[in-house]
């Protein structure tokens, strides 16, 4: 038995406001969306769940932190298939998304063998897009 794919649900203050969000910015696909708001949206083979917030709380992690260490802020971290970073952050930089200013001009290499880079959505979670960096 092996696992293959975990589905975050992010619970949103503006359910259409993040649904227009993912899917013109970010390319997703909404796939199911029932009448009380949870929404599922999909791109290649990542899925990501949405919902209506029903109490306002900042769920992000960069609040529960106390200082930003670089590992432990973000909320996801959307992995890659290696040598697709680069296009997709002009694909997100040419639609507009917010991302922080370390990747203004692109992905960052980490010295833990990543190349990434981050977007804020509508709710300032923190969106990262990273590639393993290939061994040579």
């Amino acid at each position: 038995m092996s696992l293959k794919t975990i589905c975050p649900l992010l619970q949103v203050a503006n359910l259409e406001r993040s649904l227009e969000f993912y899917t013109k910015k970010l390319g997703f696909q909404e796939t199911l969306k029932d009448p009380g708001g949870f929404t599922i949206l999909c791109r290649d083979d990542c899925l990501l769940f949405l919902a209506p917030k029903q109490r306002e709380v900042d769920l992000r992690n960069a609040t529960a932190r106390l200082e930003n260490d670089g590992y432990a802020n973000y909320d996801l971290h959307i992995h890659c298939a290696s040598g697709t970073l680069d296009a997709l952050w002009k694909e997100y930089k040419d639609a507009g998304v917010s991302m922080g200013a370390a990747f203004e001009n692109g992905p960052v290499t980490r010295d833990y063998g990543v190349r990434d880079f981050s977007v804020f959505d509508p709710d300032g979670y923190d969106l990262v897009f990273g590639e393993s960096i290939d061994a040579k």
